[in-house]
């Protein structure tokens, strides 16, 4: 199950801390990629928070546990280091998210260190690392080194090779895009509960994508 849609598309809420209490600054309600409001108001540090997003972890980390399966996020996000993420695309491109917002794409990047939180060690998590370590690690450098030996096409061959480029390319996509992953904790070997790959020493986990591929 892919989460990423789902989270871009739920509400967020941006608040602004001041010297003396919470106030909230600005609320962004997307839905359907319509903003029905976006205040501009920057003279203090501003916070997002994503209740909605909770609720789903929670629900969802519920499921997996008493059910079994596992979840896997690929989204933009971050580990609770930014504050403000609200953003607009077109065409692949950052895009002002009051001009033609129905045209645009408009997203706020995913607090993975708060979907931790809200697993509530009902299930482990692994992640957040970036796109390019997990293709890397899903062995995307063998596959494309396969097809380019089959193929005698010039064009295809180019293809393939603009197409690694794209997804791992750190200035491309290979660092925008991170991935994350809920799933029972019979699934980790050494009876870890919960795994941050990027901080955490490698180990063999049991899950393709998050530990180094190694060809046989």
């Amino acid at each position: 199950m892919d989460l990423g849609e789902i989270l871009e598309l739920i509400d967020t809420t941006q608040e602004e801390f001041t010297e003396d209490d919470l106030m909230e600054c600005r609320i962004i309600k997307i839905d359907h990629f319509i903003v029905l409001s976006y205040n501009f108001c920057k003279h203090f540090p501003i916070v997002e928070v994503f209740p909605d997003a909770g609720v789903i972890t929670e629900e969802l980390s519920q499921c997996i546990a008493l059910t079994g399966g596992a979840a896997m996020v690929a989204d933009y996000g971050h580990d609770g280091t930014n504050t403000e993420t609200f953003k607009g695309f077109c065409g692949h491109k950052f895009h002002d998210v009051l001009i033609a917002p129905g045209a645009a794409d408009l997203k706020a990047d995913v607090d993975f260190s708060y979907l931790q939180r809200m697993a509530q060690e009902k299930v482990a998590s692994l992640g957040p690392i970036k796109q390019y370590t997990f293709f890397k690690n899903m062995g995307i450098e063998v596959q494309l080194k396969i097809l380019l030996e089959k193929s005698n096409e010039t064009s295809v061959r180019q293809q393939l090779l603009q197409g690694y480029d794209m997804l791992m390319n750190p200035k491309k996509m290979g660092e925008r895009l991170n991935i994350f992953a809920l799933l029972l904790h019979q699934r980790l070997q050494g009876g870890r509960s919960q795994m941050n790959v990027c901080q955490s020493k490698p180990y063999a986990s049991p899950v393709a994508g998050f530990s180094e591929f190694v060809w046989q």
